[in-house]
């Protein structure tokens, strides 16, 4: 409970590549800090869009969308490749994304794509180049929450969450 031991617990997570702890230099300064890995819509997109003025934080939107015909299996390896070649070729962030799934695709589980991604990455030798943001609409609670960043995640967008807390203000629910 980070609001009772906040002396000894923190939120706080940090976007930008890992640096040698041993090797001190200005470029240990090129952090994003937030107070929370639960990302507001705001901030998810203040984040994203970095990577538009600053190479710094190159970003790279990956999508958890596939077609049946293929299988489930090809589907996590087709995604997986593609997070390793974006780390590889300097992306920073790695936004695993299920928005935007058309009726004809099905979508592969965030926490299935993330810790086959954060694996792989591990295996790769890459992981500490960037990090895994997750914009789902399968987080809904803070068990979800928890889960998503124990299998990799950096940090988690959960876009239907907020999606429905908005509609129930606006409906006065």
């Amino acid at each position: 409970d980070p609001l009772r031991e906040n002396i000894v617990m923190s939120l706080e997570t940090c976007f930008g590549q890992e640096r040698n702890l041993f090797e001190e230099g200005a470029d240990h300064a090129q952090r994003v800090v937030v107070d929370s890995p639960v990302l507001s819509e705001s901030r998810f997109n203040q984040l994203v869009s970095l990577g538009d003025s600053d190479s710094e934080y190159k970003s790279v939107t990956i999508s958890l969308a596939y077609e049946p015909s293929i299988g489930l299996e090809a589907a996590v390896d087709a995604v997986v490749a593609q997070a390793e070649q974006a780390m590889r070729d300097g992306a920073v962030l790695v936004v695993l994304s299920d928005r935007g799934v058309t009726e004809d695709q099905l979508p592969i589980h965030a926490l299935l794509a993330t810790g086959a991604v954060h694996q792989r990455l591990i295996k790769a030798g890459l992981r500490c180049n960037g990090n895994i943001v997750v914009e789902t609409a399968t987080a809904r609670d803070s068990h979800h929450f928890a889960v998503l960043l124990g299998n990799g995640a950096t940090a988690i967008y959960p876009y239907l969450a907020y999606a429905t807390l908005n509609d129930l203000i606006q409906t006065g629910e």
